[in-house]
């Protein structure tokens, strides 16, 4: 009996020290991601971490190593979040045209509820996307580019969009007409001397992109 107990708190042990790891974990995690996304990588600090998580820096690097393993993970699990979105885009059941309507949409949203991601993109845009290819994020399917070229292959296949389409222009147009829009908002707002911030500009612009790339995919 005293050997089952003893095993029996042992294992107790053992779980909650799993449970405690994986709480500091996603803590160091999120206060990566703010800091790397508002310094890059060569900005931020691990110090600054450090305090926001309220983990010393020992076990930050006990956990990840160092500063760019670090960044890493942040880059792969913040790219990662474009899969939440794929159950969204698969339960609709629409015709070609409104799926695609319906993507533009998805990125839109997923663009303005995410803007570390919008960040992180771009300083790493800025490292020639050295640490994206290394994170190994580029083998995360992005369901919203997948389901856009399952939509226009489909859509030539029935004739509902014109057969010389390219969807890999499609794919650049959906990425460049969204994305940019964030990347750009602050600068652009002032040169435009409009909020692109408020929701009605940014809808004005969704409509803009959903109708220009189906301009092109009904007449190529």
């Amino acid at each position: 009996m005293e050997g089952n107990a003893i095993r029996t708190e042992a294992g107790s042990q053992t779980r909650r020290r799993v449970r405690n790891s994986a709480v500091a974990k996603a803590k160091i995690l999120k206060a990566a991601e703010d800091e790397f996304a508002n310094n890059g990588l060569s900005g931020a600090r691990i110090d600054t971490i450090a305090l926001a998580s309220g983990y010393n820096k020992s076990l930050i690097y006990q956990y990840f190593g160092n500063k760019e393993k670090l960044y890493e993970v942040v880059i792969y699990n913040t790219y990662s979040k474009l899969s939440e979105v794929e159950q969204v885009i698969i339960s609709k059941e629409l015709g070609y045209e409104e799926s695609v309507a319906m993507i533009v949409q998805c990125y839109f949203e997923f663009l303005k509820d995410n803007p570390n991601f919008v960040k992180l993109i771009m300083h790493e845009n800025l490292n020639q996307g050295k640490y994206i290819a290394a994170s190994g994020s580029l083998r995360v399917k992005d369901p919203m580019l997948r389901a856009l070229k399952k939509v226009v292959e489909a859509g030539k296949s029935e004739g509902v969009f014109n057969e010389s389409v390219d969807e890999t222009q499609v794919l650049i147009s959906l990425i460049t007409g969204s994305f940019s829009y964030f990347s750009n908002i602050y600068t652009l707002s002032q040169v435009l001397h409009i909020d692109l911030s408020e929701e009605e500009n940014r809808k004005k612009r969704m409509k803009f992109v959903t109708e220009s790339i189906l301009n092109y995919l009904r007449n190529g």
